[in-house]
């Protein structure tokens, strides 16, 4: 993208170039359904799975081409100019890893042979990141044309994102294995256990800058990994240690959560927009420790929701980091119309998630 340009010299708002909507039109068709499709193809072995990756290459190729001819003005070394180079290389080196494994199907000789398992390994976990590499590009993206999360604030966005997206994936784990999806040996506890202990630590000792003062906003985020390592320790102790058939039974994690929840609602903030956010944040927390804690003594059912509500969480957190509420508030947006976008958001995400569940076990 051409970054050197100024905004316009009257200080309003910049019309969008037509080429930056064709841009992110085929983009998002391209990664969010046509590569999904493809990858789902590939796991059935469908011979249409070459002809529709070829596609979407081709497309994504036009794609990052209007990129680059769009007219509009973003501010300087933004992440998403930058992150595109890594993308673009994935993509080709994805074609070639393809092309590679047709061209030597006959290959059975030791030494070539495990060539071929290598670029076989090397296309399989490449094809996997398109999971989320694409995703972190479309965060990058929404970022660059709202012209939010600039220097002063990059820890507070990437804080409110790399959070939010996680209960987003987790939302919709939590929803596939509603539908017998990514089924496990290990009840989800175990798992969740793992990512609460892990995070919490980080969260302990990355969200104040030792030495200097202390301030409301360390005290809370510092006080929540001491929760979340401890409880994280514990919920790890009672599913690792006790019979199999009593692990599903670790309400632990559902306690955290809503928890939680409870201190979010409750966070101190700046503005009164800020506090309806995380007020609404909270408590779709605490309904999803609630429903994890139910689900376990109803014998499940209940993962489709918690997943929803998750995603409704991530989804909050998300839009209530500090320059994307500035941004809301000079909008004159209302929080109340703000959190009802971002809860259409998550049925949107919970509809496509579904949708690629359907093709793969029908499509």
């Amino acid at each position: 993208h051409d970054d050197d340009a100024e905004a316009a010299a009257d200080g309003s708002p910049e019309p969008w170039d037509p080429v930056l909507f064709l841009h992110i039109f085929v983009m998002t068709v391209t990664y969010a359904f046509i590569f999904p499709v493809g990858f789902l193809l590939a796991r059935k072995k469908s011979n249409w799975h070459g002809p529709v990756q070829g596609l979407g290459t081709v497309l994504a190729l036009i794609g990052f081409l209007l990129g680059h001819r769009q007219k509009n003005h973003f501010y300087p070394h933004n992440p998403h100019m930058y992150f595109q180079i890594p993308l673009l290389w994935s993509l080709l080196a994805q074609g070639f890893f393809g092309l590679f494994l047709k061209a030597t199907k006959t290959w059975s000789r030791p030494g070539p042979a495990r060539i071929r398992n290598f670029i076989r390994l090397a296309h399989l976990f490449n094809g996997w990141s398109f999971l989320l590499l694409p995703y972190a590009q479309g965060i990058l993206g929404i970022i660059a044309v709202t012209k939010t999360c600039g220097d002063d604030e990059v820890g507070n966005c990437a804080a409110h994102f790399i959070m939010g997206s996680f209960f987003v994936y987790y939302g919709a784990v939590s929803a596939l294995r509603h539908f017998g999806s990514l089924e496990s040996r290990w009840p989800m506890e175990v798992y969740d256990s793992v990512i609460i202990l892990l995070w919490g630590i980080i969260n302990t000792f990355s969200e104040h800058r030792w030495g200097s003062r202390w301030n409301h906003t360390d005290m809370q985020h510092t006080s929540s990994g001491i929760l979340w390592t401890f409880g994280g320790g514990l919920s790890l102790l009672l599913s690792m240690f006790r019979p199999y058939r009593k692990r599903a039974h670790n309400v632990v994690p559902g306690l955290i959560i809503a928890f939680t929840g409870i201190q979010m609602a409750n966070h101190s903030q700046h503005t009164g927009f800020s506090v309806t956010i995380h007020a609404f944040f909270g408590s779709s927390l605490v309904i999803c420790g609630l429903l994890r804690i139910l689900n376990l003594h109803i014998g499940g059912g209940l993962d489709l929701i918690a997943g929803f509500f998750f995603i409704l969480s991530g989804c909050l957190f998300m839009g209530g980091n500090s320059t994307a509420i500035a941004w809301a508030e000079g909008s004159h947006i209302d929080p109340v119309s703000y959190c009802t976008v971002l809860a259409a958001i998550a049925f949107m995400i919970l509809l496509y998630v579904l949708s690629m569940l359907v093709i793969a076990k029908r499509g």
